[in-house]
């Protein structure tokens, strides 16, 4: 099933790709089985979130969510080993004056890298059915998760495309105990204040094995 505005957009997002800033694996115009998810808190975020909230947004239709798996981008790879290294890459304040504080970095290039970081993995979700991805897509594209800035970005992957470059690093394929599970809340505050928090080093949550 092909859409034809599904494919204009997609084109536009291809040609936003073609850059170093490799973010999401290869996607398609066609709607497939599978989804990629990209641009979130990834610090925040596991695949165990992102499996609530495609079962949520089925929101009783039929079709289920097979399995979810988060994996690290071409990009994320490169900055994470430069990280290991060198640290994050939030340059030095240009200004010299009282105001800084002794602050030993720059509030615009940190807000860059925090950015940044939320191209550093994607996930993939595999559906039951291409019926199902579609649900997915039209629900979730575009959406806002809950209140945090950051906008939830979808694309069809390829039915033959596989995923052995590396491991994932989270992995869900059932629903957790919902008595106990607590969704994360948070502000990607990049995207939003004026005031932006470094997230570097910070735990990730447990994963759902």
């Amino acid at each position: 099933m092909v859409r034809p505005l599904m494919k204009k957009r997609y084109l536009l997002r291809l040609l936003l790709m073609r850059d170093d800033v490799n973010t999401c694996s290869e996607t398609t115009s066609e709607s497939t089985s599978r989804v990629s998810i990209c641009n979130l808190n990834w610090d925040r975020m596991n695949a165990t979130d992102i499996f609530v909230l495609c079962k949520s947004s089925l929101n009783g239709k039929s079709g289920f969510i097979q399995q979810v798996e988060v994996f690290p981008s071409q990009y994320g790879k490169t900055q994470l080993a430069k990280e290991q290294e060198k640290g994050p890459d939030i340059g030095i304040a240009a200004d010299e004056d009282d105001d800084n504080n002794g602050k030993e970095y720059s509030t615009e290039a940190l807000r860059k890298y925090q950015i940044d970081r939320l191209k550093y993995f994607y996930a993939i979700v595999m559906c039951d059915s291409v019926v199902t991805a579609d649900i997915l897509y039209s629900e979730l594209d575009g959406v806002e998760y809950q209140l945090s800035s950051s906008v939830l970005d979808l694309r069809f992957v390829p039915d033959d495309m596989l995923f052995d470059d590396d491991p994932p690093i989270s992995v869900c394929n059932s629903m957790p105990d919902m008595t106990n599970y607590k969704p994360p809340k948070f502000i990607t505050t990049a995207l939003q204040n004026s005031s932006v928090r470094l997230t570097w080093m910070k735990p990730q949550s447990p994963d759902c094995n």
